[in-house]
């Protein structure tokens, strides 16, 4: 039995509910430039406080995210109740107080002192933060070098309006106070690992219950700014990291209100828990040209390769994450990229999530400076973006909504390796394509899904 549709002037014959191959022409414009690329983001969160087997999956798992998938970046979260004279979280970790009391302590603010220029070490404890920097970011910085890359550190400030304590102050009420902190951890940094973040996200989900308005982080930047430049600092701030992409634009707009905070931003940043529709990503791009600013979507937990493909290509991203590196024994439902099964902790398990593995045909092979061009197709069920590395290397990824063969013109002369995933089949390696100049390079991927074709050699 067979059954003909037909819409916008293309033939898609199904039978049986499959989808029969269609062609599509896709043609490059490097004179068309847009967003250039900053990194593929995780937040720094693998279970290393929770598993007895952290230790045995570690290595695995942090060369996988790294040398397989790409990640490049990571969220150092740093909590309002980090401002405290008593240290919970080794409370925690040594095991006089249980989790549940831990995170009843997370976000209680104890001022250190009445004078926000002056910084009394005992007043804040950075031994959470220590503990991620030793256990996830060091070993992941490590491995970025050995390749020759860079890891970008983005230390995100939570405050969280839950179980606030003996709270004494709110950092988004003084924006001085709120200036010491970050002062105080980018000064605890430098001095016990010899280097600072390379951004500081003002506020996780500010529209989530924080009571952080847009002008609360237009003054908190410029506060900071100054705090840190006085130390020789160079500081850079993502903004506003809203739940509701709908809201981006209108905190975007309240933080330019604040004289001179816009100068210091690097990156607008959404999540998508709400409302993430064409027209509004298109506005958060339209800030962006506007203000000279990359943009960044940091979070949706369920996030899939359809996700990123219109957040690279409407909102113009430069940075994305999903969520974090991993958690042990959680489900496969986009939380984190790599899925840990320690039920036997001497023999942990980690998988890639199943989303993980379309997401690493954009991760691996579009890298940290790569600047995105145009590209056109003749058949939008084959939907490309067009990167050049900053080695020279070309990557076109293509979102094939249907099975297919494509024919790509505008490639420069090279070596071509070219791979697929799709639902039923994870990286398949094609043939390597050779293609002289003017050439025309064809691929054929069987069924929806994604496929990367990419230089090989070193085109400068």
């Amino acid at each position: 039995m067979f059954c003909l549709l037909t819409a916008a002037a293309l033939l898609l014959v199904i039978d049986c509910g499959v989808a029969s191959p269609q062609q599509a022409a896709i043609k490059l414009d490097p004179n068309r430039k847009y967003q250039k690329m900053t990194g593929w983001e995780a937040t720094a969160q693998a279970g290393e406080n929770n598993s007895p087997a952290f230790a045995k999956y570690r290595d695995q798992l942090f060369d996988r995210a790294v040398n397989d998938l790409g990640i490049n970046r990571l969220r150092l979260e740093i909590k309002s109740g980090t401002e405290n004279p008593v240290d919970y979280f080794t409370q925690w970790q040594s095991g006089r107080i249980t989790e549940k009391e831990f995170n009843g302590k997370r976000y209680e603010v104890i001022n250190d002192n009445d004078d926000p220029r002056l910084i009394d070490p005992k007043g804040f404890q950075f031994s959470e933060i220590d503990s991620k920097m030793e256990k996830i970011v060091l070993p992941m910085k490590k491995l970025l070098e050995r390749r020759g890359e860079d890891l970008y550190l983005n230390l995100n400030f939570v405050d969280f309006r839950r179980a606030p304590g003996n709270s004494n102050i709110r950092h988004n009420d003084d924006p001085e106070e709120y200036a010491e902190l970050i002062l105080a951890a980018y000064s605890h940094l430098e001095d016990k690992y010899g280097f600072v973040p390379d951004a500081v996200e003002v506020v996780l989900e500010p529209d989530n219950r924080t009571g952080w308005t847009g002008t609360d982080i237009g003054k908190a930047i410029t506060a900071t700014a100054r705090r840190l430049e006085e130390k020789k600092f160079k500081p850079a701030f993502i903004v506003p990291g809203t739940t509701n992409a709908a809201n981006t634009a209108v905190y975007i707009d309240q933080i330019a209100g604040v004289p001179g905070a816009m100068k210091h931003i690097s990156e607008f940043s959404y999540h998508r828990y709400c409302c993430a529709s064409e027209k509004v990503l298109e506005k958060i791009a339209q800030r962006a040209e506007r203000y000279g600013k990359q943009t960044a979507m940091l979070e949706w937990i369920g996030a899939d390769y359809k996700t990123l493909h219109q957040d690279l290509k409407t909102g113009r991203n430069s940075s994305w994450q999903q969520y974090t590196l991993a958690f042990p024994n959680q489900p496969d439902n986009g939380a984190q990229y790599f899925l840990i099964d320690d039920k036997d902790p001497n023999r942990p398990m980690v998988t890639a999530g199943s989303r993980t593995r379309f997401l690493r045909q954009y991760f691996r092979y579009i890298r940290s400076g790569a600047q995105r061009i145009g590209a056109e197709t003749s058949n939008p069920g084959f939907d490309p973006l067009a990167f050049i590395n900053a080695d020279g290397r070309h990557v076109l990824v293509v979102k094939a909504d249907v099975p297919g063969t494509i024919e790509v013109e505008g490639l420069p002369a090279d070596i071509y390796g070219i791979s697929y995933t799709t639902a039923k089949e994870t990286d398949v390696q094609l043939p390597d394509s050779r293609i002289k100049k003017g050439g025309i390079l064809k691929a054929t991927i069987p069924d929806s899904g994604v496929m990367t074709i990419f230089a090989k050699s070193d085109a400068k």
